[in-house]
């Protein structure tokens, strides 16, 4: 499950968190969306797509600040996002 797998990277083992968490996945998806990259509108897809949860995980990261990394967190995301945006494979209308 998606939501696992970033509260993993976030060292969360809690629910308390989860519809917060759920929201910023959501604006990540969006995000990558607006940017037409191919994103599945099943999170186990994307869960499944090691690239996609990469972008997911590292987005999550920044918004929280994970390790008061956040800044490097959002630059490494806006720099995944942007070569997946780039990448043919990975464009909307592509089979990812």
């Amino acid at each position: 499950m998606l939501i696992d797998g970033v509260k993993t990277a976030l060292r969360i083992s809690h629910n308390r968190l989860d519809d917060d968490i759920s929201q910023h996945i959501a604006a990540c998806l969006d995000d990558m969306k607006r940017l037409q990259i191919a994103v599945p509108d099943d999170t186990e897809d994307v869960a499944n797509n090691p690239l996609l949860f990469s972008a997911v995980k590292i987005y999550c990261m920044a918004q929280y600040d994970f390790l008061n990394k956040g800044e490097q967190y959002k630059k490494g995301y806006e720099s995944l996002r942007d070569t997946l945006s780039l990448s043919g494979s990975y464009r909307e209308g592509s089979n990812v």
